[in-house]
């Protein structure tokens, strides 16, 4: 029923889907279109609190830490989940991760599935939400763990929008791995095609 919504011209929700047709104009600082996008920060009860030195999870916090996404269609449980809160954490975690042959699944926004394989070494990118705006050059400057709804708030208040994806409870990490696909992108690309730079992590621990 809802391929059939998109064929007609509808989303999921039943609305028409429109053209950006404000497309990089200044918006104004609040929006009647997204008023409720920002969601509250993680319950850090429910994973392991260091990337240094992680250990398996109680099946309490596991649980939690599960139920916690919005997508609770999905099923499988990640054998440990770690919390880093800046990039040296990651760094080090991703490096012990690949030591010991652990396969690596994301979860910021926890709006998809990967993050919940069975088995592997899921990291928790919740605590790094970092956006830093400069309205002159109209660049935005986001860390991994932000939403799509967080970073939309954060561009607001400087008349600002960007590129992103449909659902405000979107990770940043996981659209820009899938690409971005959202209201501006047909007059403006995806979101990566509108990226300036990124740094990665690499299977070793690297950033570059």
């Amino acid at each position: 029923e809802r391929e059939r919504e998109r064929e007609g011209g509808r989303d999921a929700t039943g609305e028409t889907e429109r053209e950006g047709e404000r497309g990089r104009q200044l918006l104004p600082p609040t929006s009647p279109r997204f008023p409720a996008m920002v969601q509250s920060p993680r319950d850090p009860s429910a994973v392991s609190s260091t990337a240094t030195a992680p250990a398996p999870l109680s099946p309490a916090s596991l649980r939690r830490f599960l139920q916690s996404g919005p997508n609770l269609s999905t099923s499988g449980s990640p054998s440990r989940v770690l919390t880093p809160t800046n990039t040296a954490a990651l760094c080090a975690a991703v490096k012990e991760a690949s030591r010991r042959g652990e396969r690596i699944v994301l979860a910021a926004g926890r709006h998809g599935r990967e993050w919940r394989e069975e088995g592997a070494l899921a990291l928790d990118l919740s605590c790094m939400k970092r956006v830093d705006v400069d309205a002159t050059r109209r660049l935005v400057r986001v860390q991994a763990g932000t939403t799509v709804g967080e970073l939309d708030a954060a561009c607001q208040p400087h008349g600002l929008a960007c590129v992103t994806g449909v659902s405000p409870r979107l990770g940043v990490v996981g659209l820009s791995l899938a690409g971005g696909c959202g209201f501006l992108s047909r007059q403006y690309g995806l979101a990566v095609d509108n990226f300036v730079s990124a740094e990665v992590v690499l299977a070793d621990g690297t950033a570059v």
